[in-house]
């Protein structure tokens, strides 16, 4: 049962639309979580945190996530950087392969994307 009316991916969509109105504007992963605290707060930190990732083409994470192809909204410039995503001058989305691997979008990658962070609770302690 949802908590909201509608998913977080689709509050993601309007979390962007306000944080990054424009092309090349620049938010901070603090900024999604206080956007999401304040407008959507029994979202949590984890999830908003996650669901970055599952936006961000070009984040290796995000083929753990099961990211749909209308879901490619957001660069991920470092760790806590993010901006949407321009088809026209950034990399093709990373994409899974036939075998669920993470694809490449066949060029080099100098992007901070190692990005060791538990989305869930659950997770923090079965580590």
């Amino acid at each position: 049962m949802a908590i909201y009316d509608r998913p977080v991916r689709i509050l993601m969509r309007e979390m962007i639309d306000q944080l990054a109105p424009q092309g090349g504007v620049v938010f901070t992963r603090s900024d999604a979580l206080n956007w999401f605290n304040e407008h959507y707060p029994k979202v949590k930190d984890g999830t908003v945190s996650a669901h970055l990732l599952r936006c961000s083409t070009n984040s290796r994470s995000r083929h753990h996530y099961s990211a749909r192809p209308d879901e490619s909204l957001l660069f991920q410039i470092d760790q806590g950087h993010f901006r949407r995503y321009d088809p026209a001058t950034d990399p093709t989305p990373l994409a899974q392969d036939a075998n669920g691997d993470p694809g490449s979008d066949g060029g080099d990658e100098d992007v901070s994307n190692d990005i060791r962070e538990f989305a869930y609770e659950k997770d923090l302690r079965n580590f």
